[in-house]
């Protein structure tokens, strides 16, 4: 017996006596009998599967409902209605089958906080499940919202955040912005300094600095540590002579640069012998 650790419950898999796709279940066993040409992995109980010449919409029980024809690809993750592909383009159906809005857009993020990000005329915006507009597509990027925000970009260049109204969350002053850490409420922001150049520090929940911008490069907290590269004036700012370090959320230090990969957890570079305190 196959037993599979995954948050997935069931897979597709091609039979080997018919050559068609269908689903087992952790235990190896059909769980939607292998009578598909292609099927995707289940998101949010859809799969996408298609039946001859026809994508259409899977749900768990193995009942199939029909896309709209001459879709070629569909994309069911996330919450909300499935994103459909037509001849390059994208558009929403609804549990029906039927076009919420038809294809125009490039390119459709997934759903979250209600909106999915979309490219129109390569412009950025975000609709609703409706498929009306709530951010008119206006900007260089959307990014995903989490915690209830998405970075955005400016044709000039600039970031900042927008909340599911459209307004801005954090104002776009900055040159590069990540994502905010959930437990810290930090997010790595570059800008441009009088004297020094580019600088990248973080700001707090209040787009307020946290921490001054003096690294060459601040990577995403996780657990209290981030990696960064020193910028302190003096230091050679070709980035390839640079090292990775870990600092804590005041800034300090607790790892010097040293080396040149980065890394995401500060344990990796440390001697076996020495601990951390996480929870500090």
């Amino acid at each position: 017996m196959v037993t599979f650790q995954s948050h997935q419950e069931l897979w597709p898999l091609r039979s080997k006596s018919n050559g068609k796709t269908g689903y087992i279940d952790r235990n190896g066993d059909w769980a939607i009998k292998p009578t598909f040409d292609k099927a995707t992995y289940f998101h949010s109980c859809r799969a996408g599967a298609l039946l001859g010449d026809r994508w259409g919409v899977l749900n768990k029980q193995g009942d199939w409902l029909a896309a709209p024809r001459a879709t070629n690809a569909l994309n069911t993750y996330g919450e909300g209605p499935v994103r459909a592909q037509v001849a390059g383009k994208w558009g929403l159906i609804d549990d029906a089958g039927n076009w919420i809005i038809k294809p125009q857009f490039s390119s459709m993020s997934w759903f979250s906080s209600g909106l999915c990000s979309v490219i129109l005329e390569g412009r950025y915006g975000c609709v609703n499940f409706a498929g009306n507009w709530v951010i008119p597509p206006v900007y260089g990027m959307i990014g995903a919202f989490y915690g209830g925000e998405a970075i955005a970009k400016l044709s000039n260049g600039l970031f900042g955040c927008l909340d599911a109204s459209g307004s801005w969350n954090v104002p776009p002053a900055f040159r590069s912005l990540s994502v905010r850490d959930p437990v810290s409420g930090l997010a790595a922001a570059g800008v441009m300094t009088d004297t020094r150049g580019y600088l990248e520090g973080y700001i707090d929940q209040d787009a307020k600095w946290a921490i001054e911008p003096k690294f060459h490069r601040a990577g995403r907290f996780s657990e209290g540590f981030a990696c960064a590269q020193r910028g302190d004036p003096g230091d050679d700012i070709i980035l390839e002579h640079e090292r990775w370090g870990f600092i804590d959320s005041t800034g300090a230090w607790i790892i010097e640069p040293g080396s040149k990969a980065r890394s995401s957890a500060p344990q990796a570079w440390l001697p076996s012998s020495t601990t951390i305190d996480l929870a500090s």
